[in-house]
């Protein structure tokens, strides 16, 4: 084959796994030439009549900064595209990336999308093409893929549509610059409100869906600290029936006043019960549906204990070594050309899945059952049949079995169980039993151990029957508040209030976890969470509602689906900001105290290490050497004269406390945090029998106010 006969087409994939995939499914003898480059490796592969070079992004190389440079300065509506590089700090890998796709793609005849079929991957794509690739983004194709198996990946070159998914495009575009406009102005306005107070900067941030997000965990938050335990009162038996004893129930529920109860017990004691009614029926449970993102992290969570971001990454992973189709969608329903009998057979060639697969293999299990949610761009989640080819880590091992017996479970059969109910009369009282038992197993075998069954077993009763009451009594119980979400619950709250989308909503709950607005998971409110959100509920309340950012969200959707200009969902999100800028300036005064204050609040409280164990009644914070500006650890009522417990600390690295006092000597103890140092933990005491063999020794006990202000 001549060289000027080959025609050389230029790949874009979002990942260097995902790149190197592609260059093997398509070069002709699977094995493509590896090149390492100056910032990356590339692949070289083989095609009929053409040299196809295939080169990995790095995530988004490209992003959105404001013209105006000046970060004090809000409103603010003029960006620009630029390489990251160019946004953020420290990024001369990105900008030697950039350099390299540039130089390699002056070598193309055709231009080709491979990054991932969403949103955000059309986005990235599109954005190298047009800026490092001189303008290539219009007349770009497009491979949709949703595995990296070799067949499909084929197919989707093979299929490739002409010019870039500019609905995609257009959404993506819209949702960062929305979101960008809506996070800088109000960062802004916040910041600047409480810096010309106090002199001080200090980041607050606001967001169109991190707000609301926010306001979710303050309002459960709220809503458990406002509960009051309401009792109620319910009567439990247990009657004799032959050589068993069998719980019953009585049958009006919950009783309200504790006389009524107790008034019923005594009509039921020393009496005997008389079997009334017995009903039984077939209870047919249908099996899951196929996982999408949402229902798949929040299944891993409750399973695993994985959080939403540690099973994405995983899921990403899992992705990336074509085990599983593309994780990130919002589908119930499996491909309708998907080859269900291949799969199972690929399935069966994996020694713990053998039996399970070729028994649905055998009985024609092939029709999936499906839910009812759609999603454009990719299916529900469901493994390729591709054999692990290495070791999994154990949290991989785990989400993968999960969904490799979910996709067992839509294929089997409904489970089969027979219900009893027995309806008991103890004088003009009624009790009921239940009884559970299974029939058939159907999905449940496949399933397991993610699901299960409690049978509960009734002895044999005829009407009329006449049984033994063993006991009968009043237990009071307590009405129960809202527990506190989990991140994964979280993640549940956001996708049913349609705010974010199945790619940002872990980001999301990332950023307020850094933002320290909220912490630990059940996640709650910190008091800086607390403030912010309440001060932009009182200030901004259109930030922090549920209904502005979901019709936002909508009108974003519309642009995917073609139905909406981009221009105009800027413009009408443009004009609400502006309003509500507008309304904040004639508070800023109100707004910047309250965050001064807030903000003093916070750092006090993290600088609290724990309760003075001098005086009892202080607690021990950081302080300042008024003379020499030296931290030291010091009793809140120091300054005063009221306590003078003190001690020496390190005077460079962040000091955290560890929320844990000294096994030794009740001091609390904290950890010190040093760029290119391990953190390192010590109790504050100098004199803790612990550091007797320590390097950090103090030079007394404790140390008094004249000898800490000449340190």
């Amino acid at each position: 084959m001549s060289a000027t006969a080959v025609r050389r087409a230029f790949i874009i994939a979002e990942k260097p796994t995902a790149a190197r995939r592609i260059a093997e499914a398509l070069d002709r003898r699977g094995s493509p030439k590896k090149v390492k480059g100056r910032a990356f490796e590339y692949y070289i592969s083989e095609g009929e009549g053409e040299e196809i070079l295939v080169c990995p992004a790095l995530g988004h190389l490209y992003t959105l900064v404001d013209l105006r440079g000046d970060k004090s300065l809000y409103p603010s509506f003029v960006t620009k595209w630029v390489s990251r590089d160019r946004a953020e700090r420290g990024l001369q890998r990105v900008r030697a990336w950039i350099q390299e796709i540039t130089q390699l793609s002056k070598r193309a005849d055709q231009f080709i999308n491979a990054c991932d079929y969403d949103v955000e991957g059309s986005l990235i794509g599109s954005t190298i093409l047009k800026y490092a690739c001189s303008e290539k983004d219009k007349t770009a194709a497009r491979m949709r893929f949703s595995t990296l198996t070799k067949a499909d990946i084929l197919l989707a070159y093979k299929n490739m549509a002409s010019g870039t998914d500019d609905s995609l495009v257009e959404a993506g575009l819209a949702r960062h610059e929305v979101d960008f406009l809506y996070g800088i102005n109000l960062s802004r306005l916040l910041t600047t409100s409480q810096k010309r107070l106090s002199g001080r900067y200090s980041t607050i941030s606001a967001g169109r869906v991190q707000s609301p997000t926010l306001g979710f965990v303050i309002q459960r938050d709220e809503e458990i600290n406002s509960f009051v335990p309401i009792p109620h009162f319910e009567i439990d038996a247990a009657f004799k029936v032959g050589e068993e004893t069998v719980a019953a129930s009585y049958q009006k529920g919950k009783i309200q006043k504790l006389s009524e109860a107790n008034r019923i017990v005594s009509e039921c004691e020393n009496s005997r019960g008389i079997v009334k009614e017995i009903k039984e029926r077939t209870v047919t449970r249908s099996s899951p549906y196929p996982f999408d993102i949402g229902s798949l992290q929040r299944a891993a969570y409750t399973l695993f204990n994985l959080s939403p971001t540690r099973s994405m990454g995983i899921l990403e992973r899992l992705y990336l070594d074509a085990l599983i189709s593309y994780p990130r969608t919002g589908s119930q329903k499996l491909p309708s050309t998907i080859d269900v009998e291949s799969k199972l057979k690929d399935l069966a060639s994996i020694p713990k899945y053998s039996e399970l697969a070729k028994e649905l293999v055998e009985n024609g299990c092939f029709r999936p059952r499906q839910g009812v949610k759609e999603d454009p761009a990719h299916p529900a989640i469901y493994p390729t049949g591709v054999k692990p080819d290495g070791m999994l880590s154990k949290e991989e091992e785990r989400i993968y079995d999960l969904i490799v017996r979910r996709f067992f479970a839509i294929l089997a059969s409904p489970a089969r169980m027979k219900s009893v109910r027995a309806k008991i009369s103890v004088g003009l009282h009624f009790f009921t039993m239940n009884g559970l038992s299974v029939m058939e197993m159907g999905w449940i075998r496949f399933y397991r151990p993610y699901t299960q069954i409690t049978e509960r077993f009734l002895p044999a009763l005829k009407l009329g029957q006449e049984i033994g009451l063993v006991k009968v009594g009043v237990v009071t119980r307590y009405s129960s508040p809202a527990s506190p979400y989990s991140s994964a619950g979280l993640l549940g709250e956001m996708e049913r209030k349609e705010i974010g989308t199945k790619a940002t909503r872990t980001g999301i709950i990332e950023t307020i976890g850094r933002r320290k607005y909220v912490k630990g998971d059940p996640v709650n409110a910190t008091p800086l969470g607390w403030s912010v959100g309440i001060l932009l509920e009182r200030h901004f309340p259109r930030i922090m509602s549920v209904e502005m950012t979901r019709d936002l969200e909508h009108q974003m959707d519309g642009i995917e689906r073609g139905k909406i200009w981009r221009i105009e969902v800027l413009i009408n999100s443009t004009e609400l900001l502006m309003s509500m800028l507008d309304e904040a300036r004639r508070h800023q005064a109100a707004i910047g105290r309250e965050l001064l204050e807030t903000t003093r609040r916070t750092r006090l409280e993290e600088m609290a290490l724990g309760k003075c164990p001098v005086c009892k009644t202080g607690e021990l914070r950081v302080l300042r050497s008024k003379k020499t500006k030296k931290r030291f650890v010091g009793c809140s009522n120091y300054w005063t004269g009221r306590c003078r417990a003190s001690a020496p600390l390190p005077q460079r690295g962040k000091v955290v406390p560890v929320g844990v006092a000294c096994g030794s000597c009740g001091w609390p103890r904290i950890k010190v945090l040093s760029k290119g140092r391990r953190p390192w933990t010590i109790c504050v005491n100098p004199m803790c029998p612990l550091k007797k063999n320590s390097k950090i020794q103090g030079n007394g006990g404790v140390i008094e106010v004249g000898e800490m202000q000449d340190m």
